[in-house]
């Protein structure tokens, strides 16, 4: 069955167990609102853009029109939790999966650009904020500077902050779950190493996760 959506929500609910591999999303079909662009929607979606593009038989380059409905295929695979993991990040797919109860979640994230790796491997949350400060790291610091920029050593909570609204910091130090100041670069390989999330799906993941909580990237 089909369903007309606006493009405003995101966090899939499978009611599947999530002890074993299983399928989550749907097809859809939506409508394009203003300011949508294959961008936006893809990033809202978790689906690339020329996927997007491909599966409508349309330009990836033509501008969407207001009122255009486009089929949206977002179901993914989601791999088997082992017990006491909360969290699974496949940065490949650019994708979060998050054991909840009652089912499976997935949200589409930003990941590593070239430089930055994403690191792979088990990791736990170890703090949880709402309103972060960013204490910009000197290697950050350091790129700018490179490229002509001036980064200060705090970034305050704010709509300039790339922390978004929300920090799950992870085990190991350096990486961080996060929200975003800048949502159209989630599906992207976009950040310094940590997994950015839209703002409204970091709200979301925050309060369905403990310190404490399995965190495995792969």
């Amino acid at each position: 069955m089909r369903t007309v959506l606006t493009a405003l929500a995101i966090g899939l609910l499978v009611t599947t167990a999530v002890s074993a591999q299983s399928l989550i999303g749907e097809p859809h079909i939506v409508a394009v609102t203003a300011g949508d662009t294959l961008l936006s929607l893809g990033s809202r979606f978790g689906i690339d853009p020329a996927t997007i593009a491909r599966d409508n038989a349309r330009s990836p380059e033509a501008p969407l029109r207001v009122g255009e409905m486009l089929r949206l295929d977002n179901r993914h695979i989601i791999p088997a939790f082992t017990p006491g993991t909360a969290i699974l990040i496949n940065v490949p797919q650019r994708m979060l999966f998050l054991a909840a109860e009652g089912g499976a979640r997935a949200f589409p994230v930003a990941v590593g650009r070239a430089g930055w790796p994403t690191p792979l491997g088990a990791f736990s949350i170890v703090s949880k904020e709402v309103n972060p400060t960013w204490d910009v790291p000197e290697s950050i610091r350091e790129e700018a500077r490179r490229a002509g920029r001036s980064l200060p050593q705090k970034v305050p909570p704010g709509p300039d902050n790339p922390l978004g609204a929300y920090w799950m910091a992870l085990s190991g130090g350096g990486i961080g779950i996060h929200g975003t100041n800048n949502p159209e670069t989630i599906g992207r390989a976009a950040s310094h190493g940590c997994i950015r999330l839209a703002n409204w799906d970091a709200a979301r993941v925050k309060d369905l996760v403990s310190v404490g909580n399995t965190v495995l990237i792969f």
